[in-house]
């Protein structure tokens, strides 16, 4: 799935002022589903893409008439460029992705419209929802679907202080004859295009809380809802589709599913298991990645092993942290390094003394160039992604 979030300027003849939704295709097939969420105001474009599970791009570019065009980089290093023209209430243009994940091929997006309904749901001063609805689950929502915001013109709208108004919003986006199916659900968990990609994990207490808003508006009694209303608890399976999609980033298998309806005190043990697995140390590195942006991937790249060595050693420190239950407090204050053969392979590129490696495990160590060590803020992908400049 492939989600699109703009902020575009105005152009003297085209109007992005609107939520938008289309596709990516090729040859006829459907690559991918987009959603957009544009602003337009001047002639630069800003604003991020999304491209399913892949890291939000950031992107920048230029409205000039009916023409607009854009790119952006993602925490991964896969690019993202688009250019084609706007005619009435639709986009088309030649989208290319190089990266991790590639891609090339039409975009297409139309305006979006959602219809309220022809009998909107009654609002009300709700104490639930302004203390749970509005101050916990939508608190996410309220960095973009705000007046001014990157999403100001999607349909979902948060008025920071006036609850009546975001519940009318709120309440447009709920599927009163199938409640499960609502777009106030599906958004924010990446089931349907969301420009802002996957803000909540299905079973959060987020995501509870919208499943208990939603009930209570499609039953009509949400006007009746104390503000200290009990949540509805998890099933077993549920509760693991959560653990495993928070510890690994994928759900659990089916014969882990079936295990657990059958016995509700396998969920411990297996959860155990997740948190010994690969994926749980890939998860927490990916983690970190989306904070410290070290990582860099290039397929032009006739060395891209050794790069992807190099640029992850402050992960890799991280993720040796944990698998071996060290304090995390060493992230910042360890004495130690880690390396592998494949990372100290180029003597070019990585001409710091340090105490060998040797096999492709990551291991630690010592640099040996006089630098007091310091967790990953001593490491050299640190010191060269995030180096010393006029700004900082």
């Amino acid at each position: 799935m492939t989600l699109l979030l703009l902020t575009a300027v105005r152009s003297a003849s085209a109007d992005l002022n609107a939520a938008w939704e289309g596709t990516i295709t090729s040859k006829g097939s459907n690559l991918a589903d987009v959603a957009a969420a544009l602003n337009q105001s001047g002639a630069q474009v800003i604003g991020t893409v999304a491209l399913g599970q892949d890291p939000v791009f950031n992107v920048t570019g230029s409205a000039h008439g009916k023409r607009v065009k854009f790119r952006g980089l993602n925490s991964g290093g896969s690019t993202f460029t688009w250019a084609g023209t706007a005619v009435g209430d639709q986009l088309r243009g030649k989208a290319k992705v190089r990266g991790s994940s590639r891609m090339r091929g039409t975009l297409v997006l139309s305006k979006s419209i959602v219809e309220p309904p022809a009998q909107p749901p009654q609002t009300c001063d709700s104490s639930f929802f302004t203390g749970q609805v509005m101050g916990v689950a939508l608190s996410r929502c309220a960095g973009c679907h705000v007046a001014g915001g990157t999403a100001a013109n999607a349909a979902l709208r948060v008025t920071l202080g006036d609850p009546i108004a975001t519940q009318e919003s709120v309440d447009n986006l709920i599927d009163k004859q199938d409640p499960d199916s609502s777009r106030l659900l599906k958004k924010p968990l990446n089931l349907l295009p969301h420009g802002g990609g996957q803000q909540l994990v299905a079973g959060s207490n987020e995501d509870q809380i919208l499943h208990q808003w939603i009930n209570l508006v499609a039953t009509g009694q949400q006007c009746s809802a104390s503000g200290d209303s009990p949540m509805m608890p998890m099933s077993a399976s549920e509760l693991l589709v959560r653990a495993s999609m928070d510890v690994r980033g994928k759900r659990p298998a089916l014969a882990e599913l079936d295990q657990i309806e059958g016995n509700t005190g396998a969920y411990e043990s297996l959860v155990d298991q997740y948190l010994q697995s690969d994926e749980f140390l890939d998860r927490v590195k990916d983690v970190y990645d989306d904070a410290l942006l070290v990582r860099r991937e290039d397929f032009t790249d006739e060395a891209r092993d050794e790069t992807s060595a190099i640029y992850g050693e402050a992960l890799e420190l991280i993720g040796y942290i944990v698998k071996n239950d060290r304090p995390l407090t060493e992230m910042g204050t360890a004495t130690y390094t880690v390396a592998n053969d494949l990372f100290q392979r180029d003597v070019n590129r990585m001409p710091y003394m340090m105490e060998p490696a040797t096999g492709s495990a990551w291991q630690p160590g010592h640099y040996l160039d006089g630098r007091p060590h310091a967790g990953v803020l001593s490491t050299s992908a640190f010191y060269q992604v995030w180096d010393t400049n006029n700004t900082n």
